[in-house]
């Protein structure tokens, strides 16, 4: 069976280190009621002599806002999923495609074992 493998990340914490003191503490005040879970199942389907890496990631941030925030929540959860989803698309090729070449390589070990 083709190996799979389930990445889970709970909680982290961002900084904000730049920008107008009265933006960075609106930042830490909203940060701080910020509840971030994540969830990576990477799979591997074997197709012939060719392998298909497959990465579902799924995505929670929960942000509790102060009510004189003057912003559309709409248009503020649209703008940040968005967001989110362009970071994620640009953040997991790379480990995809490590994650293929090494399994190439992990398979290529195999192989050559079994053909001594």
């Amino acid at each position: 069976q083709a190996p799979s493998m389930d990445i889970s990340t709970v909680s982290s914490t961002t900084i904000c280190e730049t920008g107008p003191k009265w933006v960075r503490d609106l930042m830490v005040s909203l940060l701080d009621t910020t509840k971030t879970t994540s969830n990576n199942k990477v799979s591997i389907t074997l197709l012939g002599s060719t392998a298909r890496v497959q990465s579902d990631v799924t995505l929670r941030v929960e942000m509790n806002f102060p009510g004189f925030v003057p912003l559309p929540l709409g248009p503020l959860e649209r703008e940040g999923s968005k967001s989110l989803q362009s970071v994620l698309d640009q953040q997991m090729a790379p480990v995809l495609a490590k994650f293929r070449s090494d399994y190439l390589a992990f398979e290529a070990d195999i192989a050559s074992r079994s053909t001594r």
